[in-house]
This record gives structure tokens, sequence and C-alpha cells, in this order.
């Protein structure tokens, strides 16, 4: 059984599972929709500058529905004018997949001009793109409790079931810099999540996840990092195995993986989540 995944989001195919995907060089983080509260044009403009703004931080959105983008940023504005300016205030909701709210987050900005009729014909461009960056600095500000959200919040597939049973996290090696220990810690963190028993040693009764990781030069200024999970069972039965790959920048994983052992644990956490789930609680006595 093969699962294969990219590290930020998991593509499923196999003999249990399949799932359409695309690469992950195509998948942005985040999608952009059009802001509410806004009038024509402003809902879009504002949009598509929030967007840019994010690219420009290194933060990859789009403003095209992206069934496979990680996040959906979705904001609710208010303009108001008075003898002072006009004031614009927009919530931003940051939703997953599964279109739970994650996070929200504030953001406000003072143009020095007032409308004599709706507020926002008082915003020119600088103000908005005032608007677009503060959004996108709020974002990266808020980034690790964001992840620490994504991950208390499981795919609805997996959140409303029983536990699906008692896992060992074995052999991670092959990483450069921190990359087993983060990987492991991570993933530990991630079963938990999906409430499996992570059990400190293999045995009866029990699963066994173990990792194996390339990093390999791609071109000049890009690596290609490869992990392949497997599931195992007690006896050494093999159940499945998921494959994750992906670029990364050349030496960004030569010392901390930080981020990537986060999202590449809670990609691969889905992956064994469901092939236990599919075998049951506890390791069938069986070779796939």
């Amino acid at each position: 059984m093969l699962i294969r995944s990219s590290i930020a989001r998991l593509i499923v195919i196999g003999l249990l599972i399949a799932m359409p995907g695309v690469a992950a060089a195509q998948t942005a983080d985040f999608v952009v929709p059009p802001l509410e509260g806004a009038p024509p044009p402003y809902d879009e403009r504002v949009a598509r500058l929030v967007a840019q703004a994010l690219v420009n931080i290194d933060i990859s959105a789009t403003n095209e529905p992206d069934e496979d983008a990680l996040f959906v940023l979705k904001g609710v504005a208010q303009a108001a004018s008075d003898s002072q300016g006009t004031t614009t205030n927009i919530r931003w909701d940051v939703a997953n997949e599964e279109g739970s709210t994650l996070l929200s987050l504030q953001v406000e900005d003072v143009a020095p001009y007032m409308a004599n009729g709706d507020p926002w014909d008082a915003l020119d461009l600088n103000s908005l793109k005032r608007l677009a960056e503060k959004t996108a600095d709020a974002v990266e500000a808020s980034r690790e409790q964001l992840e620490t959200a994504a991950l208390a919040a499981p795919s609805q597939t997996t959140s409303t079931a029983e536990s699906p049973g008692r896992l060992a996290i074995g052999a991670i090696s092959g990483a450069p810099g921190d990359g087993n220990d983060a990987l492991a810690t991570a993933l530990a963190q991630v079963m938990k999540q999906y409430r499996v028993t992570v059990e400190p040693n293999p045995g009866p009764g029990i699963y066994l996840a173990t990792a194996s990781i390339a990093v390999v030069d791609k071109d000049a200024e890009t690596q290609t990092v490869r992990i392949d999970w497997r599931l195992s069972g007690p006896g050494g039965q093999n159940y499945g195995l998921v494959e994750q790959e992906n670029d990364v920048p050349r030496g960004s994983l030569a010392a901390n993986w930080g981020d990537v052992a986060v999202y590449a644990a809670a990609g691969a956490g889905d992956g064994i989540v469901a092939l236990m789930q599919q075998l049951g609680p506890a390791p069938p006595n069986v070779n796939d």
C-alpha cells in the first residue's frame, strides 16, 4: 500500500484511499477571496493587494480558488469617514481546508482623506497597500500560533473517530541538522491530536512508524527532500508507505528543520492515521 504526499499537503493514492491532488509547487499556502463589506472594485482590489503582499514576504498566496491550499484568508471590512479622515477596519479569519476558523486577525488604517459619500472612495492606492502590508505582517507574526492551531484541528475524517490504536515511533534516519529528532517530536505531537496512544517502545498490539530521509541537490539553488514513512506491525508486517517529496532552498535544512518538520509530520500523520483506521486498532497478522 502506497501513500504519497507533499510536505505541506497530503495526496493519498493506493489500494485503500484515492484523493486527487496537485504538486506542491502549484499549491498556494493561502487563498484570499474578495473582501466582504467592501464595494466593488475595492473588494477584489484589496484581495489582490493582500495576496501580493504575502508573496512579497515569501508566503505563497493566490486569489483563485484552490481546494488544495492550506488556508483561506477571509476578510470582513468596515470603513467610516469623519473630520480626522477615513478609518478602515478589517477582521481576517484564517480557516483550514475543512472551513474551521483557526485564528482571527485585526488590522486598521487611517487615511488622511474624508469622503463626501462612500468612505471607500476616500481610500487611494497607498491606503489600500498599507492595509495589505499590515495584513501580511499580521499573518507572518501569527505564523507559529497558526501552525499550532492547524495541528490542533485534525481533518473531519479523523476528528470524530475513536482512537485509531497504539503507535511507537521508531528509527527516523538520514536527515541533516536536527531533522531526525524534529520529525520524531512533531509526529508524536500530531499522533496525540488524533488520539493515537504514542508508546515509547514497540511491542504486541502496537503499530510502528519509521522514516528514512534523503536530501539531494537539484540545482545550484534548490534541494529535493524526500521522506519515506513506513507503517509496520510488531512482527515486521509491512502495512503501507507514505512518500513525501518537495523542493526547498539549498542549505535550508542543514541546521534547523523548524516549520518543515511540522508540516511534514502533519501530512504524514494524515496518511498513517488513515492506514491505521483501515487496518483496525490492533495490527493485523497479515503482510500486505
